[in-house]
């Protein structure tokens, strides 16, 4: 995963302060934003939980399989309110043997 620094909110140097401010809107303006990571489910679970701070009470979390096994359990994949907290999530899916669920996330809100 990629990271770029973030900018702080005051600065006592105000010509460094307004170039960092630029350049990390020149970032996310180029799709760098943060918030995507890589995760793989459990083998032989009926859940799985993903902890990062980013994640809120009202993030979404996008999925994208990053292989065959990933792409199949995609449509038994989902997370109920009740798994939802500040800082994790906790997706159900199919219990099965295969090792290699892999998905590229987004965290978003």
């Amino acid at each position: 995963m990629t990271t770029f620094p973030v900018v702080s909110v005051y600065s006592d140097d105000e010509k460094k302060h307004r170039r960092s401010l630029g350049e990390q809107a020149a970032q996310i303006m180029r799709g760098k934003t943060n918030n995507v990571d890589i995760w793989t489910l459990d083998a032989n679970q009926a859940s799985t939980s993903f902890i990062d701070e980013r994640i809120g009470w009202d993030s979404c979390i996008l999925f994208m399989p990053t292989t065959a096994n990933a792409a199949a359990e995609l449509a038994t994949m989902y997370v109920l309110e009740s798994g939802r907290v500040n800082g994790s999530v906790t997706v159900t899916h199919a219990n099965n043997s295969n090792a290699d669920k892999i998905f590229r996330i987004a965290i978003i809100g």
